[in-house]
C-alpha cells in the first residue's frame, strides 16, 4: 500500500514542473488512498460485529444443547 502511494507520488512529481500543482496531486493521491482505507475499515469492523454476533448465538446454542444433554442423562 505505501509502495504504492510513493510510486504514484513520484509519478506526479516527475510529470509536472509546478510546485502547487505536484504537491496538490501528492496530497488528492494519499487522501484517496485514506478514503479507501476508511472504507476497508468500516467493512472489517462490521465483518466483525457479525462474527460477534454468530459467536454469541452458537455460543448459547452449545449451553442449550449441554442442557438437553443433562436431561436425557437424568
Amino acid at each position: 500500500m505505501v509502495k504504492g502511494i510513493v510510486f504514484r507520488a513520484n509519478y506526479a512529481f516527475a510529470g509536472s514542473t509546478d510546485f502547487t500543482q505536484t504537491w496538490s496531486i501528492a496530497y488528492e493521491i494519499v487522501y484517496s488512498q485514506c478514503k479507501g482505507l476508511e472504507q476497508e475499515v468500516d467493512t472489517l469492523r462490521s465483518n466483525l460485529q457479525w462474527a460477534k454476533d454468530d459467536q454469541a448465538h452458537l455460543e448459547g446454542d452449545v449451553l442449550s444443547l449441554i442442557e438437553v444433554a443433562a436431561l436425557l442423562e437424568a
